[in-house]
């Protein structure tokens, strides 16, 4: 004879169908002794278990006292078609969509679980369906300069820093042992004079850098990408 299983519909806890004041006059009434653990189970619509998980949360905390669900029937099996789907359905989604598949379960299989009851089973039971990311390469923490000038690091930024109808250009050079800005300005627009004339300002006051980093403008030097020789951003 072929076995049944009944498949209790998760979503139909005593978190949905109770009224938090009643519940909680229920173990009230439990722990003071009114009534029996049998009659408080027949109130509730819950097993003994389910009871005295309730009545220990109640205990702990009675101003605080909220209901959470109790995630279902954990032991059960799941029937072999569901499970031939999920290994078919779960990796097609990256990452996977718990929802979907639960909903789909239902439709498909008229097997109702809970979206957290789907995600708990399939990784404890078929992990190895989750599409894994691909490792991204490992970046490594560039150390600063030992002694200040040894590097200047130096970029433009054109943002909306105050209001106006057109955005502002901010020239900035900052000292990468130190941290300290060593040159800033804004400017009318993005050119190499203005940059220049930056840097003046800077040698004068200062001194003069061992090295100036950008990030590779163009505009200090030739616009051609053929020539690799040129590292464009170094001085």
């Amino acid at each position: 004879m072929r076995n049944l299983r009944i498949y209790i519909d998760e979503k139909r806890q005593i978190i949905h169908r109770l009224p938090l004041e009643f519940v909680q006059q229920t173990i009230t009434d439990f722990n003071s002794g009114s009534i029996t653990a049998p009659e408080a189970c027949q109130r509730l619509e819950v097993g003994k278990t389910r009871l005295y998980q309730l009545r220990t949360l109640w205990l702990k905390d009675r101003k605080a006292f909220h209901i959470e669900a109790s995630g279902g029937d954990q032991r059960s099996h799941w029937p072999e078609d569901a499970v031939a789907f999920l290994r078919e359905f779960v990796p097609l989604q990256s990452p996977p969509n718990y929802q979907l598949v639960a909903d789909e379960l239902l439709r498909l299989h008229a097997l109702r679980k809970a979206r957290s009851s789907v995600e708990a089973y399939i990784k404890k039971n078929l992990s190895g369906l989750i599409p894994q990311p691909q490792r991204k390469p490992r970046s490594y923490r560039r150390f600063r300069r030992a002694r200040f000038g040894e590097l200047w690091q130096h970029d433009s930024s054109i943002h909306q820093w105050w209001p106006a109808t057109q955005k502002q250009t901010l020239l900035l050079t900052v000292d990468d042992c130190s941290g300290f800005n060593v040159a800033g300005r804004f400017v009318p627009s993005d050119t190499t004079w203005a940059h220049f004339c930056h840097f003046r300002a800077a040698f004068e006051h200062i001194g003069l850098p061992q090295a100036i980093y950008t990030d590779a403008l163009s505009l200090f030097g030739p616009s051609s990408s053929d020539d690799r020789r040129d590292p464009r951003s170094e001085f």
